[in-house]
């Protein structure tokens, strides 16, 4: 099923997120869950969790632990069928957009969309 909206998906990855971390018992708090939706977009934005995230976190930290939870969640996902097609589709719709997620997801999709879009650009050979 394609991603209808930024939003959908958005909500693809948080809940990869999430669920990595509810399996690996790490903590993921309001603020953290917060920073993980934000979009410079949002009309409404919880001005006191965001000072507080911009107070109370290592940014780098943060997005190093976001981006190793993603990169696990990925290596997880490619033992199914067609888990790969989700995460590109979900990608191509969420980067329309100014989505703080998308800092984490470069890192980790980054060099696995590099492989896959050059495997899909080489010519086909027949023998």
């Amino acid at each position: 099923m394609p991603f209808s909206s930024q939003d959908d998906a958005k909500r693809f990855f948080v809940d990869r997120v999430l669920a990595r971390a509810a399996q690996e018992g790490v903590e993921i708090t309001p603020a953290e869950l917060f920073a993980l939706r934000f979009s410079a977009a949002d009309e409404k934005v919880d001005e006191d969790l965001l000072a507080g995230f911009d107070r109370d976190y290592d940014m780098a930290e943060f997005e190093d632990k976001i981006a190793g939870l993603l990169g696990r969640a990925l290596a997880a996902d490619r033992e199914v069928s067609g888990s790969e097609a989700r995460w590109r589709e979900a990608y191509a719709v969420l980067k329309g957009g100014d989505h703080y997620l998308l800092v984490m997801l470069g890192r980790v999709l980054g060099g696995w969309l590099g492989r896959i879009l050059a495997h899909l650009q080489r010519p086909i050979v027949l023998d």
